[in-house]
């Protein structure tokens, strides 16, 4: 399963960034301008470890302010 986790912070981009690049289910994460500040691009094997990425890996380390998860269709 293929997504990807917009994540908008209250600060720590870089760090948080430099975080995220160290969990394999991580294939990408940018820090971009606009609504949010830190895109990813996750390759999980199902929604029960997408969803520990975000609530667990993420949103429990960081002071994060909010999370959108968009899941891409299958081709």
């Amino acid at each position: 399963m293929e997504a990807y986790v917009l994540i908008r912070t209250h600060g720590r981009e870089k760090e948080l960034q430099q975080y995220l690049e160290s969990i394999p289910l991580v294939k990408e994460a940018k820090i971009v301008y606009g609504e949010y500040d830190i895109i990813l691009h996750v390759v999980a094997e199902d929604m029960r470890e997408l969803t520990h990425l975000v609530l667990d890996d993420i949103r429990q380390r960081f002071d994060i302010d909010r999370t959108s998860t968009l899941i891409v269709a299958e081709d």
